[in-house]
């Protein structure tokens, strides 16, 4: 507060004080009004990018869609439950069995490490041939349901198959991993390399490790519950591993 003293002339010729308390805020009161003062609109941000429905230019718009991927050229490819669509931003192409698609129910799209699309069907597998624009299907594994296809960084390819169970593509060669050597089920839902090189089977009956030539259950004799129920995903730790 700040006093001022000034003469008064009346009648009794008195000198009167006239105090003058000029209020200030505290930093207290300052923070409390904030917080009482209604804040000032938002001003709406311009989007950096657009949300473009192009289901309809497609024919995909009551279509069940898979699986999604880019190729090196930006192209995406889709696995739909009537066949694989390309688009490349301008056009959309459809492949189905008249192209070579094993089924039309397409599940899994991935790419290798060397470029070449995989799909996995209702009915095998195939591989795209860019130079005849078909694909063809990898022999061994026609009329099997496959879904989630992987790959190694040694390029083996794994398909887990509904009833196949896990299957290896390497150097030309399928190899195959079900029950009968070790996995609980051989309908495998997903498979899993963490950084240690460990592998994995994800099945609908537990969860399944990679020991030489045969598998293990790594869960088995845990203090766990529900351990032999359907596994779908897995994810690495970086903390414990």
């Amino acid at each position: 507060e700040t006093i001022f003293t000034a003469p008064f002339s009346g009648p009794l010729h008195a000198l009167v004080t006239v105090c003058l308390f000029l209020a200030f805020p505290s930093p207290s009161s300052v923070a409390e009004e904030s917080l009482l003062r209604p804040m000032a609109p938002l001003q709406k941000a311009e989007p950096a990018w657009r949300v473009r429905n192009l289901a309809a230019q497609a024919g995909l718009e009551r279509k069940q869609i898979r699986s999604g991927t880019f190729d090196q050229d930006g192209t995406i490819w889709l696995a739909a439950n009537d066949g694989v669509y390309r688009y490349d931003g301008y056009t959309y192409k459809k492949f189905g069995t008249k192209d070579g698609v094993p089924s039309e129910f397409v599940r899994a799209l991935l790419f290798d490490n060397s470029g070449t699309l995989w799909i996995s069907t209702t009915k095998g597998v195939a591989s795209f041939d860019s130079g005849s624009g078909r694909f063809v299907s990898l022999p061994g594994l026609e009329g099997q349901s496959i879904g989630a296809i992987n790959q190694d960084e040694d390029g083996t390819l794994w398909f887990c198959g509904s009833s196949s169970g896990l299957v290896a593509w390497k150097d030309g060669q399928l190899i195959f991993h079900d029950s009968d050597n070790g996995l609980p089920s051989s309908d495998v839902t997903q498979y899993f390399l963490d950084s240690k090189g460990r592998r994995f089977a994800l099945t609908t009956k537990g969860l399944a490790q990679q020991s030489g030539d045969s598998w293990t259950l790594p869960l088995e004799g845990l203090d766990l519950d529900r351990t032999t129920d359907s596994f779908r995903s897995v994810a690495e730790s970086d903390e414990f591993g």
